[in-house]
């Protein structure tokens, strides 16, 4: 997502977060970040996902972040002596550990810095989001100047690559049981 100036302010804090204080309120670690013009961000938490390596681009205004909650730092730096320490590396990602989560759910939770990208990283020009369970395999920024520069486009979606209509997508998460019949058909209806 391409903001342009509008968080030109770089001393303005931004409160994060809409269930009161929550770990995404992480005004000091967050800071690191800062010099990034482009953010590319992932979320996995309840050790659910593996994080696939990041391309190696070279460029310094791109940053990759991905949050973690304890539970998947346990695993992830189960091997490692400083396993309790913010902004460990791995596969090329920098690891935010998140505490404080206002939801049970880690699918819930995850939604934070998806939808809140603008506050987290309130100096990023550009955002991308890559779910975990997805491999990045093209470069950042090519994609943002292709899809977002050239076209002139706010914000660019991809397509889900195993399920191409609404109904596909309606018919998979209640047979997952993600959600109850009644409450994912309402939206379908509603986006005919």
């Amino acid at each position: 997502m391409w903001r342009g100036n509008a968080w030109s302010q770089a001393d303005t804090q931004v409160p994060c977060g809409f269930a009161g204080p929550t770990g995404f309120d992480l005004d000091t670690d967050m800071r690191q970040f800062s010099h990034c013009q482009v953010v590319v961000l992932t979320v996995t938490f309840g050790a659910q996902d593996k994080l696939h390596k990041a391309p190696d681009t070279g460029s310094h205004r791109l940053c990759y972040v991905a949050f973690f909650d304890l539970t998947t730092a346990k695993v992830a730096f189960a091997d490692r002596k400083d396993s309790g320490k913010h902004d460990q590396v791995v596969n090329g990602w920098t690891v935010v550990v998140v505490y404080n989560l206002p939801y049970e759910n880690p699918r819930r939770n995850a939604r934070i810095p998806k939808h809140l990208t603008h506050r987290l990283f309130p100096l990023a020009e550009f955002s991308v989001w890559v779910d975990t369970k997805l491999q990045l395999k093209v470069d950042p920024l090519l994609l943002i100047d292709q899809l977002l520069v050239k076209t002139g486009a706010d914000f660019a979606v991809a397509q889900n690559p195993t399920r191409l209509s609404i109904h596909e997508e309606h018919k998979a998460l209640v047979a997952k049981g993600v959600w109850a019949y009644h409450f994912v058909l309402l939206p379908v209806v509603q986006t005919l």
